[in-house]
């Protein structure tokens, strides 16, 4: 837009995207935004039924917007076959079934309290999903490397023995507290094992190896979160990333080979970093 290319021309800071979008979120700095516009547009009521969405980067975006019924549709082989963005708990309420996604696998859709066990989708989302658990999931799309399990506006919900692998995302939490990973892992993701933004969650004895960016992400505001007994290796940039994240403990972790930092702090406080094991990371723990 007009705006944000005149104050870049000023040399003031600004960005403008979408806020769905996890490439825009990893990119903010919320502690030090100056201002934040939000242009909601509400489109609701929508019916969209056996379409072909294929190869695109996101394939169907629902972005602020309740009430739509999205079934019998093929979509697959885009970096993100579904995403949702939801300003309000209102945006999760929205029928989205019986969709096929990349290998022909299913993509699952819940928007309230669930007890999900033993499953292989392409994708599975979680959105205003409170209480839910999920036990013994694999989502592992081999050379296409998209979707992964998402996590929006969920609160109390516990995953155990959940297998991510060559997926986009891995574990994607957003706006989502008091939740608890156990026994689980993702492994060789895009991005990160784990992105969180969210807070008093839990992440225990589970494997976050050979991600393009961090093991696992902390952003913007995610605070009390625990991160302990886990494993964090050979990630494209660290084992554990903090920003702008506050009073999180993080112990007992083995935090070796990443390719810049053990665990790296940016724009946060109060943490508590205790009795790990961090070898063989180009920065062991850079603040």
């Amino acid at each position: 837009p007009k705006v944000v290319s005149e104050l870049v021309a000023q040399k003031i800071p600004a960005l403008y995207g979408d806020a769905g979008d996890p490439e825009v979120l990893e990119s903010l700095n919320l502690r030090q935004a100056k201002l934040i516009v939000s242009k909601a547009t509400f489109i609701d009521n929508n019916l969209i039924t056996d379409n072909l969405i294929e190869s695109n980067l996101h394939g169907l975006v629902i972005r602020e917007s309740s009430g739509n019924e999205i079934r019998d549709n093929e979509i697959r082989d885009n970096e993100n076959d579904l995403m949702v963005s939801p300003y309000e708990n209102e945006h999760c309420d929205n029928i989205i079934e019986d969709n096929s996604g990349t290998d022909n696998k299913p993509i699952l859709y819940y928007n309230e309290q669930v007890n999900l066990e033993n499953l292989n989708p392409s994708e599975l989302i979680l959105c205003n999903a409170d209480n839910s658990i999920l036990n013994d999931i694999v989502i592992n799309n081999g050379d296409k490397k998209n979707n992964g399990l998402l996590i929006y506006k969920t609160d109390d919900s516990s995953f155990s023995e959940v297998r991510l692998d060559s997926t986009r995302l891995g574990f994607y939490f957003v706006e989502s507290n008091n939740n608890v990973i156990n026994n689980s892992s993702s492994n060789n993701s895009s991005y990160n094992g784990v992105y969180i933004y969210g807070n008093y969650n839990e992440i225990y004895n589970s494997n976050f190896n050979f991600n393009g960016d961090s093991g696992i992400f902390l952003k913007n505001q995610a605070n009390f979160n625990i991160i302990s007994n886990n494993n964090m290796e050979h990630n494209g940039e660290a084992g554990i990333l903090l920003e702008g994240v506050d009073s999180n403990l993080i112990s007992y972790n083995i935090i070796n080979n990443n390719e810049l930092d053990g665990i790296y702090l940016d724009h946060s406080d109060f943490n508590n970093i205790t009795k790990n094991d961090i070898n063989e990371n180009s920065y062991g723990i850079y603040i």
